[in-house]
Formats: C-alpha cells, sequence, structure tokens
C-alpha cells in the first residue's frame, strides 16, 4: 500500500529523546512532516504529559481557592475557578476573580498559564495529530479519494494556536491587573462602559484586553466542539474502513480483485 510505503520507508531518528525532538518539531505547525507523526510511543508520551499537567491544575486550582478562603473570601466558589475553563467573563468578573485570589493565588495562576503554553498545549497536539493520522490513513486507504481528510491534522495545530492567543491576553490582563487595582479598590472609577470618561487610558486598556481575552476564550471552546465532532466522525469513518477491508489496486476488496483480473485475462485471450 502506497502510503504505508512511504511511511516504513521514511528514516525515523534513533532513541526515545531524538524521536520525542523530531515528532515535537513536526507537530508545532502543519507541513509534509506532520503527516508522518503516527508514533505511539510519541502519543502515550504526549496524553502522560497531558494527564501530569490536568493534575498540576487542580493542584494548583485548589490552592489558588485556599489563598482566597484564607484571606476571607466568602462568595460563590465558582467566581474562583481559572478563566480557562469558563466560556467567557466580563471584566468586572475578571476583577472580583483577581482581587480575591490575593497575590499568592494570582502567582499560582501566571504558573498555570506557564504550564499550559509550554506543556499541556504541546501534549494534547500531539497526541491528537497522531490519532488523526492513523485515523487518516485507515480511510485513504480504502477511499483514495478522500485524500483531503488527512488535512484533519490542522485541527489540534488551530486549537493549539488560539489557545496560545488565549494564554497571552490571560497573562496580559493578570501582570496588569496591580495597576488598575488602587484605581478600582478607591471606588472613583468602574469598568463600566470602558470606565467612563474620567477612567485613566490604564483602565480603559485592561478593559478592552480582558474583553479580547474573553472574546478568545470563546473561541477556543466553539473550535473544540467542531474539532470533536470532525474527530468522532473520523472514527466512525475510519471503523467502516476497516470493516471494509483493505483496497485493491483493481479498486475493488480481498480476493475479489484477483478474480476480476483473471476474467478479464481470459476475455482478452
Amino acid at each position: 500500500m502506497p502510503s504505508q510505503a512511504r511511511g516504513a520507508g521514511a528514516a525515523r531518528p534513533q532513541g526515545l529523546l531524538p524521536a520525542l525532538v523530531a515528532n515535537l518539531g513536526a507537530t508545532w505547525w502543519l507541513r509534509p512532516a506532520t503527516y508522518r507523526v503516527n508514533s505511539w510511543t510519541f502519543a502515550l508520551q504526549c496524553v502522560l504529559a497531558a494527564a501530569a499537567c490536568l493534575a498540576t491544575f487542580q493542584i494548583l486550582g485548589e490552592q489558588i481557592k485556599g489563598s482566597a478562603v484564607a484571606a476571607g473570601f466568602e462568595g460563590d466558589p465558582s467566581t474562583l475557578e481559572v478563566l480557562d475553563t469558563r466560556f467567557g467573563y466580563t471584566p468586572e468578573e475578571v476583577a472580583a476573580t483577581f482581587a480575591a485570589w490575593t497575590p499568592a493565588g494570582r502567582l499560582r495562576y501566571l504558573l498555570i498559564e506557564a504550564i499550559d503554553v509550554v506543556v499541556y498545549c504541546t501534549a494534547y497536539r500531539g497526541a491528537s495529530i497522531v490519532l488523526i493520522n492513523s485515523l487518516a490513513q485507515l480511510i485513504v486507504e480504502r477511499w483514495p479519494a478522500l485524500r483531503w481528510v488527512r488535512h484533519a491534522a490542522a485541527m489540534p495545530i488551530s486549537l493549539a494556536a488560539v489557545d496560545y492567543i488565549e494564554d497571552a491576553l490571560q497573562v496580559a490582563v493578570l501582570l496588569s491587573y496591580p495597576s488598575v487595582e488602587p484605581l478600582l479598590q478607591s471606588g472613583k472609577h468602574t469598568l463600566a462602559s470602558g470606565g467612563g470618561a474620567e477612567a485613566p487610558s490604564t483602565l480603559s486598556v485592561w478593559r478592552a484586553t480582558a474583553v479580547a481575552a474573553s472574546a478568545v476564550n470563546r473561541s477556543k471552546w466553539d473550535l473544540l466542539r467542531v474539532c470533536l465532532a470532525a474527530l468522532v466522525a473520523m472514527m466512525v469513518a475510519a471503523a467502516a474502513a476497516a470493516a471494509a477491508g483493505p483496497r485493491t489496486r483493481s479498486g475493488t476488496t480481498g480476493g475479489s480483485g484477483a478474480r476480476a483480473r483473471t476474467g478479464q485475462r481470459r476475455k482478452d485471450e
């Protein structure tokens, strides 16, 4: 089968570390090497890394809530959730959350964002690409006309890119919060309607950044739903391809192709 031959014939780095580095490099953006990333060892490494990140996020999230409670927070615990897990938020909600977190909690959130950017996005992108490439290979081998399905590898790359933008905006909101916190606590300025005509430019910029971060956050979750739906469709198609059996060069399956070729030769004779 041509697609298998190309994959098998490609030179691969020897050793776990060189192979890991090569696969990570091939999954940063969509390029020819991306379609050859089909190592389940690499996928397992990514899954384990993602699981470790999720466990770390859970621990740090609880510590953030603990910092808020220790500082006297008595409100709704849902308002203490990290921004990444919400489906949109207002600048007022962000300001209330950051104030409740305390500086110690905000520092832990910065750590969450760093892990998200450096490890988590890289891990879920790599594991998803291996799965998509494997499903695409099954589909294309049975139905070559669906070769375009290979480009589904762009989905996790796009999702990670949106995630990076979201993280960058949220970190900007987080790091600039100390400069607007005194303005909000003074009671002279609010975040409504951009802070009002008398609001300092720093407050208006902070509000605009929070609004942009919320918009990207919503886009991330919408894109994730689309990616999951496409992945389910690919799984169904791959299962159908596997059930139908491999496609021969004549376009038929199994031994029927050989019988058809034999019959054609007899007619020619």
